[in-house]
């Protein structure tokens, strides 16, 4: 698990840059960069896990234990273990990629769903199945079974993904914008999502009273020293 952990940092890295990006699109009405960004989040997320998995099947399967432990029976089940972490970091990355997209989209409580329902449908009761009787694979069946979880959870999430109408995203997030907005502040900023610039437009005060009230000593005292002229 520590190992699925330190090859995961990279990939949540870079699909949190991908929710925040997909929402600076939505927000700037442009339904053709969303849909640009979701294609290379899932191709950054497929073809990273593939690489460090052939890594460690083929150069560090042996050595990887090592580092750790000096164990023989602990040194086998690493090796016999490390293979299965293909599959398992495929669909673990590719989970991770389609929850920042459905985060930038807003749609953050369908990960909720679907990573618990796959967890409890799928991955328990597999694991039950793989680890114990009548299959008995162990620490083997273990990976499987998650393996197995986050690929169903993968695949509802790409379901959702590819049904996504991104002009009615973009309504969705205008909308989202001006309930958000309270009364009396600025609607957002302005973003040039060609260069990646954006200016800040004047907010206006929520109390213009306070502004009257502060000028006021500025304005008497100006008259006053005018006046003893």
């Amino acid at each position: 698990m520590g190992t699925t952990g330190l090859w995961y940092t990279i990939p949540l890295g870079i699909a949190t840059a991908a929710s925040i990006l997909i929402g600076q699109a939505l927000g700037a009405k442009r339904p053709h960069r969303t849909k640009e960004i979701t294609q290379v989040v899932f191709l950054m997320h497929l073809a990273f896990p593939i690489m460090c998995g052939t890594l460690l099947i083929t150069a560090l399967r042996l050595v990887w234990g090592r580092m750790f432990t000096n164990d023989d029976d602990v040194l086998s089940q690493c090796a016999s273990t490390i293979p299965i972490l293909l599959p398992y970091l495929v669909f673990d990355h590719l989970k991770c990629a389609c929850m920042a997209i459905l985060r930038g989209c807003g749609r953050a409580p369908a990960t909720v769903y679907g990573n618990t329902l796959s967890c409890l449908l799928i991955g328990l009761p597999l694991a039950y199945i793989l680890v114990f009787n009548p299959f008995q694979c162990g620490l083997v069946g273990l990976w499987l079974a998650m393996s197995a979880a986050w690929a169903a959870a993968t695949l509802i999430y790409c379901t959702l993904i590819t049904r996504t109408d991104w002009k009615n995203e973009v309504e969705k997030a205008q909308e989202r914008m001006k309930r958000n907005a309270q009364p009396g502040q600025d609607k957002g900023i302005n973003i040039n999502m060609s260069t990646g610039s954006g200016t800040w437009k004047k907010k206006k005060l929520s109390h213009p009273s306070r502004e009257s009230k502060d000028m006021e000593p500025i304005s008497d005292t100006s008259n006053s020293s005018r006046a003893e002229q």
